[in-house]
């Protein structure tokens, strides 16, 4: 019995599951690097306020624009 109970729990067993489920978590992140980068809007340069109304708005809002120096 009690070689039974180390051979379902050796070092090889899990080390070889180690690697897939490295990728099996890899693949999620990358999945949702792509949503972030599809989906996020830019932030930058925005008050707290027109993030506010960004977020609850019916229709997309243009980011604001700042005049530039001549």
């Amino acid at each position: 019995m009690r070689i039974y109970i180390i051979g379902l729990v050796s070092p090889q067993a899990t080390a070889d599951a180690l690697i897939p489920a490295m990728n099996y978590f890899a693949a999620w992140y990358l999945l949702a690097l792509v949503a972030v980068l599809f989906i996020g809007f830019e932030t930058r340069g925005r008050t707290i306020d027109e993030i506010d109304n960004a977020l609850t708005a019916q229709g997309p809002v243009a980011a604001p624009v700042k005049a530039t120096a001549v």
